[in-house]
């Protein structure tokens, strides 16, 4: 098998791609690959799909971000600020392969949105921009693949520009992103020129039209001696690939052996024994392919979408997602919601196992309920297709899921879900009391569901008002469509002040809100000032017991203690030999074991409203030291004393402020550096940890709290007359400086 796949015309002396697009239903399971594109801000990820759908014919032109015409940027928010906001799903077929692709945000405030994609992927694209290398949220998309297992290619985009470097991308591959770089294809020029490859693997020579951005062919030249140092160039380049290849792959080294490592034999190894040996490395996870070029010329677009094929896998090779008990039967998990006006919410889904059709009834595990998928479609971007049946390995559209909500498992029958079940408690019948990290917390439920999402906690707060009572009503409704769009966003009701209050990710994210608001749902809102998610943690150890109040027998005694880094809190330890065990062995061992899972859950829900503020208590270790409970006593009693003991008991440790600190990530050009720095430090309380050049900018890593970062955006474009650049990911909480600790608390009271 050749690396590339073409059909010689013998016009011109070019080579014209053949591409047949399968049928979404009928594609077998090896050959449909679920992808995804995932990159730091502005390093080409929509513009790159954009040249895909063009290059497989799913489309007639190129759309431009610049422009505001692409595919799948199609929300008004993206295109008017030229950035992806939600991701989109298209399918188009490549090399009798069937493609379906998630173009994901990059920017940090829509984290969640690459989270839900990744999750239900088998593999991604990783794009960098090739004069910037890895950049902090190209580390954070990485990591968030890693949390999933996903195979992984790299794609070194924007080589048409000047100060690209394919080396140093590589070495930051090698360095920042701690996985093996296996370079396929080097550049022949950079920059202006940049209109040739070389592929490393056939050794052949990639030419694209040096003006024409829309042709779909590109020529093939063999590399000869002839061609001096691009020869001994590409010899050497393939000769480290080799090499690699050899370290981790035991068919390849007993190949060079059998060869005396002459990597220059023509029958030392064949292009697809290469191939083989690339997809075997990058399926195990201990390489990732290099590929190079230019999205925005539409060079070295068909060599990836040749990789993807080649590469990454398809659904019937990775296992590690199944549920026991359904492979053979319905299995979906429901990863994104949109809501449509004619339409009404339509639910995303990702099938694992089994067939979906129309007028299905399905099986709802984590909502305990039965739905009816009226219609099925396909998605390309905002455009939905009605299909007949979706089948395994695919992702679907499902309208008339009412109750449904991101993270959810669907299967075909609640027998279906109990026969799961079972399969589950064996395994946990099997897991003895040595394997548990707490032998005496009593072991949840286990669903038989697909792992959900990790949603991280939001950032900043606001207010949000309508403008009048008559736009009450529509705003509740607004609200609750777009938080089940959206899993990021937090509506919540703040009882004493009979407010509506919003958490999300950043700035920009609750900007987007109150723009949809406006535009999509038409309701005239208010959002109101800005308020950081600090935290809470004690300074010392204390203890304390409480007595039920309606009902006497019952007490319950905890002990908080300073835990940093141990993060939110969870759950609770439990003593061995406290006083509590021979309580409640005289008890049920059922009824026993929902005291103490209600108390863990007072516990827990009490530490979400600190003492100081009502923030959440952190890097706190809570012990139940004791607990009686005198038989017959209703668990709500129980409940409301453990919540009224932690409350009192967090009080007695007496809480301080933590607040979030984000690391940054500054692009500024040298005449503009020591305002920039000065700024840090005078006014963002930053500490500056590194600053690197790069060409002629230099890049500012530092660290600062969340609280002096707003409208820095504005502040730095205003600073460097728009010549900067910034980016911002959440680090740690710390504490409030001590002597900024009142000042601060004064000023979130509003005094």
């Amino acid at each position: 098998m050749m690396l590339f796949h073409w059909v010689v015309t013998l016009q011109k002396g070019f080579c014209k791609r053949f591409c047949t697009v399968a049928s979404p239903t009928l594609a077998s399971l090896n050959r449909i690959r679920n992808v995804g594109i995932m990159a730091h801000i502005d390093a080409g990820k929509t513009t790159t799909t954009e040249r895909m759908l063009y290059l497989a014919d799913a489309t007639g032109r190129l759309g431009d971000v610049d422009d505001g015409d692409t595919v799948t940027d199609y929300m008004d928010q993206e295109r008017a600020r030229g950035i992806t906001i939600t991701s989109a799903s298209v399918t188009f077929g490549w090399l009798n392969h069937k493609i379906n692709l998630l173009d994901t945000p990059g920017h940090i405030d829509f984290t969640v949105e690459v989270e839900r994609s990744l999750r239900v992927l088998d593999g991604a694209v990783a794009i960098l921009d090739g004069t910037a290398g890895v950049e902090a949220q190209t580390l954070s998309v990485w990591n968030q693949a890693n949390h999933y297992g996903l195979p992984r290619l790299c794609f070194i985009n924007k080589m048409d520009r000047s100060g690209a470097s394919l080396d140093r991308s590589v070495n930051a591959i090698k360095t920042k992103l701690k996985i093996i770089p296996l370079v396929t294809q080097i550049p022949m020029t950079i920059g202006r020129d940049f209109t040739r490859i070389i592929d490393l693997i056939s050794l052949k020579i990639l030419k694209w039209p040096n003006q024409s951005q829309t042709r779909r062919d590109f020529e093939v030249i063999p590399l000869v001696p002839d061609q001096g140092q691009a020869y001994e160039k590409s010899i050497n380049a393939r000769g480290v690939l080799l090499e690699q290849l050899a370290e981790i792959d035991d068919l390849i080294m007993d190949r060079l052996v059998a060869n005396d490592f002459d990597f220059c034999k023509s029958d030392s190894l064949t292009v697809d024994e290469i191939q083989t040996a690339i997809a075997r490395a990058t399926l195990s996870g201990s390489a990732v392919p290099v590929l190079c070029g230019s999205s925005l010329k539409n060079r070295g677009i068909q060599p990836l979408l040749d990789a993807i094929v080649h590469y990454l896998p398809s659904p019937d090779m990775l296992t590690n997602n199944e549920v026991p008990g359904y492979a053979h039967e319905l299995c979906a998990l429901a990863f994104k919601i949109i809501h449509d006006r004619q339409r009404g919410p339509l639910v995303f889904l990702r099938l694992y196992a089994g067939t979906i059709t129309p007028n299905m009834t399905v099986y709802n595990v984590n909502r305990d309920c039965r739905e009816k998928v009226t219609r099925l479609l396909t998605a390309f971007a905002d455009e939905f297709k009605e299909v007949s049946e979706i089948s395994a390995g695919n992702i679907a559209v499902a309208v008339g899921l009412k109750q449904t909500v991101t993270g959810d498992t669907l299967v075909m029958s609640a027998s279906a879900a109990s026969f799961a079940r079972k399969d589950l408690e064996k395994v946990r019948a099997a897991v003895t009391p040595s394997q548990s990290s707490k032998a005496h917390r009593p072991m949840p439920s286990m669903l038989p569901v697909l792992a959900g999402l990790q949603v991280p906690d939001p950032m900043f707060f606001c207010t949000v008002e309508p403008a009048s009572a008559a736009y009450q009503r529509d705003l509740d409704n607004a609200l609750v469509c777009l938080s089940r769009e959206d899993p990021s966003l937090r509506v919540s009701v703040d009882t004493e002040l009979a407010q509506t209050v919003l958490g999300g990710m950043g700035e920009l994210h609750l900007d987007v809100i109150a723009e949809r608001l406006r535009t999509q749902y038409k309701v005239d809102a208010w959002l109101g000032p800005l308020q950081v998610a600090y935290r809470e943690s004690v300074n010392k150890t204390a203890s304390h017991t409480a007595l039920a109040r309606s009902r006497p027998g019952v007490s319950v005694t905890l002990r908080v203690t300073p835990a940093p880094g141990v993060g939110m809190v969870e759950g609770i330890e439990m003593r061995k030999n406290g006083a509590f065990l021979p309580t409640t062995e005289k008890l049920s061992s059922h009824y026993a074991n929902d005291v103490l899972r209600a108390v863990e859950e007072a516990v827990v829900l009490a530490c979400w409203r600190g003492p100081l503020l009502s923030y959440p208590v952190m890097d706190v270790s809570v012990l139940l030291v004791s607990l009686d409970v005198a038989r017959g006593t209703p668990i709500p009693v129980v409940t409301a004393c453990a919540a009224e003991c932690t409350a009192r008991v967090l009080t007695a440790a007496e809480t301080h402020l933590m607040e979030p600190i984000m690391d940054l990530e500054i692009v500024v050009g040298e005449e503009k550096l020591g305002v920039v720095l000065s700024d840090l430090s005078t006014q963002r309380r930053a500490t500056i940890r590194e600053i690197q050049s790069r060409e002629d900018t230099r890049v500012i890593l530092a660290s600062a709290p969340l609280v002096t970062l707003q409208g820095y955006a504005t502040s730095l474009r205003t600073t460097t007359s728009g010549t900067a650049s910034f980016t911002m990911q959440f680090s740690c909480y710390a504490p409030v400086h001590q002597h900024l600790h009142d000042q601060t608390i004064r000023s979130i009271r509003g005094f």
